[in-house]
């Protein structure tokens, strides 16, 4: 539900949208796929392409329902 997406965001439902905005960047600064070596295994490149993925789900569903 909507806390396990604040949860990925490492925020609360108390948290201002300027917090949720920033966590947001810095989570797809630190998991962004392009940060992995071309050389990793396959299976870090997926694991950090669908941790990527949820980040971006998080936020567009935190956004949606807040209307920022």
């Amino acid at each position: 539900g909507l806390d396990e997406y604040y949860k990925i965001l490492d925020c609360v439902p108390g948290s201002s949208d300027a917090e949720i905005k920033k966590a947001y960047r810095e989570k797809t600064m630190e998991s962004h796929p392009d940060k992995i070596p071309k050389d990793a295994p396959e299976w870090i490149r997926n694991a950090a392409n669908e941790r990527f993925a949820k980040i971006q789900e998080a936020y567009e569903k935190i956004r949606g329902i807040r209307n920022f």
